[in-house]
């Protein structure tokens, strides 16, 4: 039981569901996660904010579950390998019509997924092993920052969208 409350907090961060402080920090410091040397993570914020606000409420229940599937144990390998592949790609392209205030969160959630990622390659794709990095990742102060000046923005510019 614990394991599915945990998933269910996990999938909130990602999902932009969780709460915000209401404080604000900056937004454009490179992720404190994030592994040297990793890919960049997608192309610089449109700044589209009818455009992103449409995209990320049709996208936060798919890209949920795509995150939820990572580390369902009942998942294959490819499973993973494809969920991660997917998740990460929805993120990016969400990043590209972002707002431009909202680049630096992107590019923590971006990084830490990209780092979540290359561990779970590194096990063999293991639900468990994407599992046990996901929570040292996204339990941080960065990516739950993140994720609440993501969703505060949401909140604050995406009504009725």
């Amino acid at each position: 039981m614990r394991r599915v409350g945990v998933a269910a907090v996990l999938v909130a961060l990602l999902a932009g569901c969780g709460t915000h402080n209401g404080g604000s920090s900056p937004t454009t410091a490179a992720p404190a996660s994030a592994a040297a040397g990793s890919a960049a993570p997608g192309p610089a914020p449109a700044g589209d904010s009818k455009a992103w606000c449409a995209r990320f409420h049709g996208d936060r229940v798919s890209n949920s579950q795509l995150l939820a599937q990572t580390f369902v144990p009942s998942m294959t390998p490819d499973q993973v390998h494809s969920s991660f592949d997917k998740l990460i790609q929805e993120e990016q392209a969400l990043a590209a019509v972002a707002p431009a205030q909202l680049a630096g969160d992107y590019r923590v959630v971006i990084g830490d997924l990209q780092q979540v990622r290359a561990a779970s390659e590194q096990a063999g794709w293991s639900p468990d092993a994407a599992r046990e990095k996901l929570f040292a990742v996204i339990m941080t102060e960065g990516h739950a920052q993140a994720v609440g000046d993501i969703t505060a923005y949401a909140d604050d510019h995406c009504a009725g969208a």
